[in-house]
């Protein structure tokens, strides 16, 4: 899917991309946390050889598992270095089916035509085209190559044979609804409009599908489409409850009476809700007390989900939209997907901070039942991510995650490492970067600042109108609290991050620069208004919703903007940038470097080609690991 996510996650790497999440953030319980007195306690006598960036990066990236008609499962996998379509049969054969080595996503099967299509980028700049990959062998084919169109999100019908996508052949990056023809790419429009749509769900009988309706990922409607009317058909738009901002459809009722849906509850939480298909008031149910994630239904087993405690995911199981829910599983590192076959069987992806992930069934849908390996990418001697909590300066309560070394003695070197978005959201997944740093011997300060993901929606909107304010403040308190408690040398601090980490990584060097002596800025935005300049006709809507516009708030944007304080900037800097990246336009960085070598200042700068706003061959992204690692050892060490 091409919108601009800046923490978008395939298998256990984040994107780093510009999150678009329509998930708000529900408050961090803190009795979920280690104190900092316990993290302290986190030793390890047990040395290891330290795993550098060629065993991290190879570790295989698992994702987007789906079962096949045959009793196989298909899902996204990097073993080869790229992301490609692998399968795996019921007697245990594995192999993959494509090597387009190019960025592939959304693979959806179909037991009518025997064969699963998925989306490919071609170089990282977000434009997509489908493919068709035989089951039974073969090789993958373009269905249609359509110059300057993107097609994503392919769902087949319960049927498997009609085939909805996401297009945008009126605006780039502004995609409607359109069912594609299999054989040829032919595209019928089912909506149309200036506001972009996503997600698309089938009813059971394959006679409606239903969307989300937004341009600012923050508020939007619900829209359900009939699709045996012909193009354009009259379709019903269902508003989200007043306090609700945003009404995601999750997948219809197995009977097709009603559709499950995510929808904001008063709390600020993500909760599932019923939405009438005929339009009406939706009606929330189940817990809502923390973020719901992903969900299915199944006739057999009811309604199985995940929900977000705490960084990490938990699986529970309702029998009924009105039964008690049932935890299925003690929340344990981050679930990504869910596929709830007929037969009841759950298949789903999980990895954490210490496991590079794998696919799991579970056949019974009970607690305390044990999931079944199906496929795992294991590595010995990881270091986990230790939660912590903390409050910031101004009495804003922050939680997140720290990477303590193994081995050496403190105070250790330490990087403060800023994920994408603002709204992204550190978690307990496998990050190959975050465990090159921790095995290098530096402490990784992982805070999820003002405006994350994962706390409530009051907390995510901190930072409205604030980039580069509280949550840069929140940050620097972050790194000096472990400062304070002896585990960071204040001489030795740099700061990385991708995307809106990026930004917030430049910044921070010109405008903590009694902190900062190093900084690693990944595809980020140092110019604020010439980004919004440059991809308004994407993201107007979102910055509206994030910081306003440059002609509303000159001065902020230039006040925000890193470029403006480049003067200030006097501590060495690693940069590095995809030249294809359409989503931060790696003129950006130009610009950056530029003005920094203009100055005398100390940098240096790494385009890859071929790439977009997320690295996504391996070979670039272990070149970018040991980049950052030699750039971090001659400056800190």
């Amino acid at each position: 899917m091409a919108f601009r996510l800046k923490s978008h996650v395939f298998g256990a790497r984040e994107r780093g991309a510009r999150s678009r999440l329509w998930y708000p953030r529900p408050m961090r319980s803190r009795a979920k946390l280690l104190s900092v007195a316990a993290v302290l306690l986190v030793g390890c006598a047990t040395t290891h050889p330290a795993l550098g960036p060629t065993q991290l990066t190879a570790a295989t990236s698992m994702s987007d598992v789906i079962g096949l008609p045959d009793g196989g499962i298909a899902w996204l996998g990097d073993a080869t270095g790229a992301v490609e379509l692998w399968r795996r049969d019921p007697d245990g054969d594995t192999r993959a089916l494509t090597s387009l080595n190019t960025g592939i996503e959304s693979p959806t099967a179909s037991a009518a035509l025997d064969l699963v299509v998925v989306a490919a980028d071609g170089g990282g700049d977000e434009v997509y085209d489908l493919w068709r990959v035989p089951l039974g062998g073969g090789a993958a084919t373009r269905i249609a190559q359509t110059d300057g169109v993107s097609e994503s999100s392919p769902r087949f019908s319960p049927r498997g044979d009609r085939l909805a996508v996401l297009a945008d052949p009126g605006t780039p990056f502004q995609p409607q609804l359109h069912l594609a023809d299999p054989s040829t790419g032919a595209l019928t429009p089912l909506t149309r409009g200036d506001t972009p749509v996503w997600s698309p769900v089938w009813s059971p009988d394959g006679s409606r599908l239903a969307v989300f309706r937004s341009g600012d990922w923050a508020h939007g409607d619900l829209v359900i489409v009939p699709t045996d009317a012909g193009p354009l058909p009259p379709a019903v738009v269902v508003a989200p409850p007043a306090d609700g901002a945003l009404l995601s459809p999750v997948a219809f009722s197995p009977d097709g009476a009603v559709v499950l849906a995510t929808t904001l509850n008063s709390k600020g939480f993500q909760q599932l809700a019923l939405v009438p298909p005929a339009g009406g008031e939706a009606r929330r149910i189940g817990p809502g007390d923390w973020d719901v994630e992903a969900a299915a239904w199944n006739a057999a087993v009811g309604i199985v989900f995940t929900r977000n405690v705490a960084g990490s995911s938990e699986l529970l199981r309702m029998m009924g939209p009105d039964a008690v829910p049932v935890a299925l599983s003690s929340p344990l590192g981050v679930v990504s997907g869910l596929d709830l076959r007929g037969d009841g069987v759950l298949l789903f992806d999980r990895n954490d901070s210490k496991s590079p992930g794998g696919l799991w069934r579970l056949d019974t849908l009970t607690p305390g039942a044990e999931p079944v390996a199906l496929t795992t990418s294991t590595l010995s001697g990881l270091i986990a991510a230790r939660p912590f909590a903390m409050t910031a300066s101004d009495g804003t309560p922050l939680s997140g995650f720290v990477y303590v070394p193994t081995e050496g003695a403190a105070p250790f070197p330490a990087v403060a490492f800023v994920h994408g978005g603002p709204d992204g959201q550190s978690r307990d997944r496998y990050d190959a970067d975050r465990q090159a740093l921790v095995q290098a011997g530096y402490l990784v300060v992982d805070v999820n600042f003002r405006g994350s993901t994962g706390f409530g929606r009051a907390f995510a909107d901190l930072d409205n109108g604030d980039w580069g304010g509280g949550d840069r403040r929140d940050i620097r308190d972050a790194v000096l609290h472990f400062v304070g408690q002896g585990l960071v040398d204040r001489g030795r601090v740099a700061i990385m991050g991708g995307s809106f980490g990026g930004y917030m990584a430049v910044l921070a060097l010109a405008l903590d620069d009694d902190l900062y002596y190093a900084g690693v800025d990944l595809y980020g935005m140092p110019d604020l208004t010439a980004d919004f300049e440059m991809t308004k006709d994407r993201y107007e809507a979102w910055y509206r919703t994030e910081m306003g516009t440059p002609d509303e708030k000159p001065e902020l944007f230039r006040e925000r903007s890193p470029l403006t304080h480049v003067d200030r900037i006097r501590a060495p800097l690693l940069v590095l940038h995809g030249e294809n990246d359409t989503d931060v336009p790696k003129v950006q960085s130009d610009a950056l470097v530029e003005a920094l070598r203009a100055r005398g200042r100390p940098v240096d700068y790494v385009v890859y080609p071929g790439e977009g706003h997320v690295f996504s061959k391996r070979e670039t992204r272990r070149d970018a690991s040991k980049r950052v690692l030699e750039f971090l050892g001659r400056m800190l060490r």
